[in-house]
């Protein structure tokens, strides 16, 4: 994989989503091992994959185009599938699907 410092954080921690992952299920735990493995100088700090979920409240400040994972439970994850998953929506009080 690209260790290209032009990538900003959402493109380097979808192409590691993707690429160590794929459509498998991973732990926070496990994202943020390849993180360090693979950009040993970044910072962790914006590699929390609740932040990038369509069903987690922490993803509420996220803009939508940029959540692209989905929390199985709590800790896990994997990369959202809308006609899997359905549609969800966010706000101060958390995630519901919109049915």
């Amino acid at each position: 994989m690209s260790k290209s410092p032009s990538l900003g954080i959402l493109e380097r921690v979808t192409l590691l989503v993707v690429t160590r992952f794929g459509a498998g299920i991973f732990s926070r735990q496990e994202l943020l091992n390849a993180w360090i493995n693979e950009y040993p100088n970044s910072p962790t700090s914006s590699v929390l994959p609740a932040d990038y979920c369509v069903n987690t409240k922490t993803g509420r400040h996220t803009p939508l185009e940029h959540r692209f994972l989905f929390t199985v439970e709590e800790g896990i994850f994997r990369i959202y599938d809308p006609s899997r998953d359905g549609t969800w929506e966010i706000d101060e009080d958390g995630a519901r699907q919109v049915l």
